[in-house]
Parts: C-alpha cells; structure tokens; sequence
C-alpha cells in the first residue's frame, strides 16, 4: 500500500501483517482465524537492572503498576523493591515436576484488559503467584506464595489488652475440594478445567464434600495449577484468627509479615500468624491494633509426586495450640 509509509512504525501496538494467497479449496469456508503466540513486551527486573522479556510473576506485576498508560500509574518511589525482589527470586525457584524436569514456581501469562479496572487486574495476575500486594507506608510490597521466617515475635509484655480470639472459619468459608480452569497450551491456550484438587482428610471431619471454585486466568501449567489449588485448601483450614491491641513496640508490623506471637494463657509458644491487618488506635491508650491468621509451613508443601489426577492431602494442617 502506497499509503502505509516508513513512518507508520506500530510503535507501542501490538500487531500482526499476514498475507494469503486466495484458494478456493484451502479456504473453503471463508478466511481462516488467525492465532499467535506472543511474548510480552522487554520488563525491568531490579536484581539485575536489565530490561528484557520475563514472565516471572512478580517483575510483570511491578511493570504493570508502574506502567502510566494501561496500568495504575504508580510512581517508582511507591515500590518497595526489596519485596518486590525477593518475590522474584521465589517466582524463579524451581519446583520439579512429576515426569521429570522442572519448572519455575510462578510464572504469568495471559492477556491483560485495559477495558478492566487496574484493581480487578491486579487481584487476577496476583492469582498467578498465590501472591499478595499491600500498599503500606506509602509503598507497594509484593508478597508471593511462600512460608516465610517470621520477622517479629510479640508476646504478653508487647499487648495493652486482651487478645480476641476466633478459632473456626464458618462452613461456608471452609472447603475440601478445589477445582477451576487455566489456560492449556496443549489445547491452544484455551480455557481449561484442571485437575480437581480434595482432601478425603478434610472430607472424613466435614462428612460431605465442599467445593470451592478458583480458576487461574494468568496460569498455563497444569501442575502449577495444582499446586496453586492445594495451596489454597490448606490455607482455609489454618482457621485461627486474633486480633492483639499492642504497645507502639509493634508499630513496625505491617499486613503482609509473618510474625510469632507467645501466650502462656492460649498455650501459644512461637506460633506462626500472617498479619492482615494493622491500625493505629487513638481512641484510648496510644497503640496498634493487629489481626492475624495462622499459617503452617506445612500449608505451602509440595512434592512432585502431589501432580496426579486428584490429589488427596492424607495428611491435613493441624491447629496446635
């Protein structure tokens, strides 16, 4: 076309020029589909400060927002690379597979809609990594899908009240079977059910089966599918949940951190809590207030041999406390 000249570069559009030669016995029914396998655009990986393709899950969250013109927009000085980083690594642990070999422990792919809400898009790739974002102290921090050493331990001298305390997750809240859809790249990328995830375990003590759907728009591996699925079985039944009004001694706890919290009262000795949320209370005594739910190493185990049609966790996380 004498009309698309050297200046028309598709700079920054993704775009595909196909030519085909008219066949009416080829093309008997009309112009084909035409499909590609795409590689997203070059991304900044902070631990090594080049820019280059990567489907690691954490560098192309950060990418997205601080992305101006399809992401959030986010400035450079609200990412906390440090997280950031340390979920990369994790992303790029190796996780061995059942057939042999291996493969990374999050990786992200998929298409994202810049017709949808930045939030929405968010809480979608953040399924990719079992990952969670927190925007604290005027930083994002990225946490991915992992058991991680706790960073404080609180006990009775840090508290200014009475700890409350939740012990069981409602029925309706607790589950023993997992399934949902990923994208297969051996069905051309479409959207496919992977293997169902259960517990005959948890089955035995809830005396019917409870399905929970999770689908895993931004995954194409069925066996990090499944892992991702077994990951969030386990999690629903680490149902202890506290909420400790704390000296300012806990000021430096922030959502996201692994903490240990000793009760003599509760029988708790270097138990392991996620921290959800915190808040500082000013109403009466100057403090934080901090709710946490358990979390068991044991929640994030995997072995290649749990890669099966359906997986029975024979072995459920137990509350010891």
């Amino acid at each position: 076309s004498s009309k698309w000249t050297a200046d028309h570069r598709l700079d920054g559009v993704c775009s595909l020029y196909t030519r085909l030669r008219y066949d009416t016995q080829v093309y008997s029914n009309g112009m084909p589909n035409i499909t590609a396998e795409v590689k997203g655009r070059k991304i900044y990986d902070p631990r090594t400060g080049q820019t280059a393709y990567s489907n690691n899950a954490a560098l192309v969250i950060r990418d997205y927002l601080l992305d101006a013109e399809f992401g959030l927009g986010a400035d450079a000085a609200e990412i906390d690379e440090t997280t950031f980083s340390d979920a990369a690594d994790v992303c790029d642990e190796q996780v061995s597979l059942d057939a042999g070999g291996s493969e990374s422990r999050y990786n992200i792919n998929g298409i994202i809609d810049t017709a949808v809400t930045p939030r929405e898009n968010i809480e979608q790739m953040l399924t990719a990594m079992a990952g969670k974002l927190v925007y604290s102290g005027g930083k994002f921090k990225l946490y991915a899908g992992e058991y991680r050493t706790p960073s404080v331990t609180l006990d009775e001298d840090d508290l200014i009240g009475a700890i409350t305390i939740k012990t069981k997750n409602s029925q309706r809240d607790n589950f023993n079977r997992v399934k949902g859809t990923f994208v297969s790249p051996t069905d051309l990328y479409q959207v496919v059910e992977y293997p169902s995830v259960e517990s005959t375990a948890y089955q035995a003590i809830d005396g019917f089966t409870s399905t929970f759907t999770y689908d895993l728009p931004f995954t194409t591996s069925s066996a990090t599918a499944q892992r991702l699925a077994k990951l969030q079985l386990n999690k629903t039944r680490q149902e202890i949940t506290i909420t400790m009004p704390c000296k300012l001694t806990a000021l430096n706890v922030a959502p996201g951190d692994f903490i240990s919290v000793n009760n003599t009262r509760l029988g708790f000795t270097n138990k392991t809590f996620e921290v959800v949320s915190c808040d500082l209370n000013v109403n009466d005594q100057l403090g934080v207030n901090i709710v946490a739910q358990e979390v068991s190493q044991a929640t994030y185990d995997w072995q290649a041999t749990d890669e099966q049609a359906i997986i029975n966790n024979n072995t459920p996380v137990t509350t010891q406390f």
